[in-house]
């Protein structure tokens, strides 16, 4: 952030969200990638599984956007605002983990009930 500021002090653009975002924003594109071919790959025998990732993967860019929108958005419009899209924020990111986790139970779950079967 500091090295943006820097480089960038008359951008309004740059500006206009938290800058760390800039940066992450690259990644978190290159992660949502990999994450939706992955659970294509892994998951295509159950629809509910990937309904369940791909909401979850939705539900963490949403954390995003709304992170890109508090700076200029809601910060100005005072605290009780900020702390409601925290609350949203922070409820999107922890519904999204306990999701991966159903997830990923779920496929264990068959993966330990498949291999059963074959004993």
């Amino acid at each position: 952030m500091i090295w943006g500021r820097e480089l960038t002090l008359e951008s309004v653009v740059f500006h206009f969200v938290h800058e760390w975002l800039w940066f992450y924003g690259p990644m978190a594109v290159v992660v949502v990638t990999f994450f939706a071919r992955f659970f294509l790959q892994r998951f295509s025998y159950s629809p509910k599984i990937i309904g369940t990732m791909f909401f979850t993967l939705a539900l963490w860019i949403r954390v995003l956007v709304l992170e890109g929108l508090s700076k200029n958005m809601v910060d100005p419009l005072g605290l009780n605002y900020g702390r409601i899209l925290i609350g949203i924020d922070e409820g999107f990111e922890m519904r999204g983990a306990t999701l991966f986790m159903m997830g990923f139970s779920w496929h264990l779950k068959n993966l330990q009930e498949k291999a059963r079967a074959k004993y």
